[in-house]
């Protein structure tokens, strides 16, 4: 489950959003036990935020003299150096820029809204992959967002949305916006969303992969530019978490993540799971052990109760293995005991042609 909720409506809707506002805090009670670290009611807007199983995160920024406030979700760095833990700096930016400049200077994993008084608009970025997920459910004259998809269902009466079902048994994957449920639909990347009135009024995008030139950078100097690349991103990293650990296994996205841990010069440490006989875990033991890292091997053998799925459903939503997500969970709530956040590897998706495997042997087909 994600680890806010919003609920904007009209002049005449107030009553039924302040209703389904206090349903969805007690369903994050009842699911996974989350009582509201901040809220924030207006006749415009209702705001709750919850901090992760941790303890951090959860706060919500307001500004004084406007009554404006702002929250977020996941991690985010600014262009200036700051980030996560930063969002009074953050709202303060916004007052003076205004979304489009704001977005245009935020890189992470992140959902993050406005309360803007001024005007009584509500307004949502997400990031530019749009990997922080961010989900929305309309009435009328009353909109609800939330990072959680299930939260957003129990708010009324829903159906299952039998696309995203089928997505999901065939590839493990829902694409596009959207969820399981037909009444709640997933907000799209790089976007700035602005709500008024209960209802969205505009939407565009501050980035896309069109943006980019292809084959504008070739062999060496492609390979010169993603290095710097990574290696400012550690710089940000160390910057706003002093107790990173970098996940370090056999394969080339989290070795070379590492590489630039270490050419930035940022305390990290790193980490592997699996069996001692697994190729990850010796070849991870080497290179740590080569460049005197302080590593962690951890090896969480014990079986996965009916218990442990049902505590991975409020944190994935139910559209993941919740099997395997769980043994995911027991990984993080270890690290989360000694570290302020985790740097992981994505398996080289498209470097790799992952996926590509469920195209053929139909790619160009005159069929669905």
């Amino acid at each position: 489950m994600g680890n806010f909720l919003v609920v904007i409506a009209s002049r005449d809707c107030q009553d039924e959003a302040s209703r389904r506002f206090r349903l969805g805090l007690d369903l994050a009670s009842n699911l996974r036990g989350q009582h509201p670290d901040a809220t924030v009611e207006t006749e415009w807007a209702r705001a709750a935020s919850f901090s992760r199983q941790n303890g951090s995160g959860g706060s919500i920024a307001s500004d004084p003299k406007t009554g404006s406030w702002l929250l977020s979700v996941g991690s985010w760095f600014h262009a200036e150096g700051y980030g996560s833990g930063d969002e009074s700096i953050l709202l303060d930016r916004y007052l003076k820029f205004g979304a489009e400049k704001l977005a245009g200077e935020l890189e992470g994993f992140f959902t993050i809204g406005i309360g803007d008084a001024r005007t009584q608009t509500t307004i949502f970025l997400t990031d530019i992959m749009g990997s922080c997920h961010c989900f929305a459910r309309s009435w009328k004259g009353a909109t609800a967002l939330s990072g959680s998809s299930l939260l957003l269902a129990g708010l009324g009466d829903h159906a299952l949305d039998p696309v995203a079902c089928q997505e999901f048994l065939c590839t493990g994957i829902i694409y596009e916006d959207r969820t399981f449920y037909r009444q709640v639909r997933k907000l799209g990347p790089a976007a700035i969303l602005r709500f008024e009135a209960g209802r969205l009024r505009s939407e565009t995008r501050y980035w896309s992969v069109t943006d980019i030139a292809p084959e504008s950078l070739d062999g060496e100097a492609a390979a010169k530019a993603l290095g710097e690349r990574l290696v400012s991103a550690a710089h940000k990293v160390g910057r706003v978490f002093p107790h990173p650990v970098c996940d370090l296994t056999g394969g080339y996205d989290s070795r070379a993540v590492v590489a630039a841990f270490l050419t930035a010069g940022v305390r990290f440490s790193t980490v592997v799971t699996g069996p001692e006989e697994s190729a990850d875990v010796i070849v991870a033991g080497r290179l740590a052990e080569r460049e005197g890292l302080s590593h962690t091997h951890l090896n969480l053998r014990q079986p996965t109760r009916f218990d442990d799925a049902k505590k991975a459903l409020p944190l994935t939503d139910g559209e993941y293995d919740l099997l395997e997500y769980a043994r995911i969970l027991r990984v993080h709530q270890t690290l989360s005991e000694r570290f302020d956040i985790s740097i992981n590897g994505s398996y080289g998706e498209v470097a790799r042609g992952y996926w590509w495997e469920l195209l053929f042997p139909r790619t160009g087909a005159p069929r669905k």
